[in-house]
């Protein structure tokens, strides 16, 4: 019996090290649009080394929404600065009020709030990674990683990096544009089902926690960048708003961008096109595997039912293989799925 129980569990690992064997191999699938009537947005985003998808999403990147999104900028500021915020580590590392870091930067340029409402400008590059990021939110919801469940700081748009911005995302139908973005973070239940900008104030100007309040908030001399780009994606139901901030150096492509209105019915892509598609052998392979592992995790689960003893001391162990299976199982059958399966 004692062999018996070995073999079990043995036969149990190595089924699953295979199938996640398999899933890796076989990750390679090309989910390519069949709607090829609509133009491509063309925003110059480093291509992934990753699984190909495209879809065709409605877009509405213009002069207007690039002013609506600045507008929500300026007001949010001018609100602060008439309840002189109070932002932690915003003078010399120390915590202080807008206008005494005003007061800071230019003890003898005497700023006022104009100086401080205008501080944004708007950053073509940055449009492009935030048009990236949520064309990608509408593949995978709400979500910190990308579709090939990379960080979102491998989004690039030249030298740029994708780094501090902030995203709503909704179920398609959802009213969608830079005030609902503004509204919703700010005013509405937030990620934390709280009141943003109230709770900054609560908490005495917090970063941590507040980081979508502050990044609008943050006051520093140079001028600082901001884009916004917002998907909707009838194919996945899911529409985003994205609003992305630089506050180191946003303008080293100045003059370089040019700027393109794109409104209507595009096509967006995530990955590269020549990503090698799934041969019929390995999928055939990962068909059997995914069968052979959905058995053994049933055995094991006998298994353990039959033999309180074995389970007692190697059900832990057991139920953590067995969720982790049926993740890459889940996986596994979505490659399927993909290639006709």
């Amino acid at each position: 019996m004692k062999n018996y129980k070995k073999l079990a569990a043995a036969t149990l690992a190595i089924s699953f090290s295979l199938l996640g064997a398999n899933v890796i191999v076989n990750n390679n699938v090309s989910l390519a649009s069949e709607e090829k009537n609509a133009p491509i947005a063309n925003l110059e985003i480093t291509q992934s080394n990753a699984p190909y998808q495209e879809s065709v999403v409605k877009l509405n990147q213009s002069d207007a929404t690039r002013q609506q999104a600045l507008d929500q900028l300026k007001a949010i500021r001018s609100k602060a600065w008439d309840d002189n915020v109070t932002l932690e580590g915003a003078k010399d590392g120390r915590t202080a009020t807008i206008r005494d870091v005003a007061n800071y930067y230019y003890p003898k340029g005497n700023p006022g709030k104009e100086d401080y409402v205008n501080k944004y400008e708007y950053s073509l590059e940055l449009e492009h990674l935030a048009l990236q990021r949520a064309y990608e939110l509408t593949l995978t919801g709400d979500s910190q990683l990308r579709p090939d469940d990379s960080s979102y700081e491998t989004i690039a748009y030249k030298d740029l990096r994708l780094g501090k911005h902030d995203w709503v995302c909704y179920d398609y139908g959802e009213e969608i544009s830079p005030e609902k973005l503004f509204d919703t973070i700010l005013y509405n239940k937030d990620k934390k089902g709280e009141n943003g900008y109230q709770r900054l104030i609560d908490e005495n100007g917090a970063y941590d926690g507040n980081e979508s309040v502050y990044n609008m908030l943050i006051y520093s001399p140079p001028r600082i960048g901001v884009g916004y780009g917002q998907v909707e994606n009838p194919k996945t139901g899911k529409s985003a708003a994205v609003i992305a901030f630089d506050d180191k150096d946003p303008f080293f492509f100045l003059d370089k961008v040019e700027k393109v209105d794109y409104v209507g019915n595009y096509t967006m892509s995530f990955g590269n096109p020549n990503f090698k598609k799934s041969s019929k052998e390995s999928l055939d392979e990962l068909e059997k595997a995914v069968e052979d592992a959905k058995e053994t995790i049933e055995g094991a689960k006998i298994l353990m039912n039959k033999m309180p003893n074995f389970s007692k001391k190697h059900g832990d162990e057991l139920n953590q293989l067995i969720e982790e299976q049926n993740k890459l199982i889940d996986k596994a059958e979505a490659i399927l799925k993909a290639n006709g399966r």
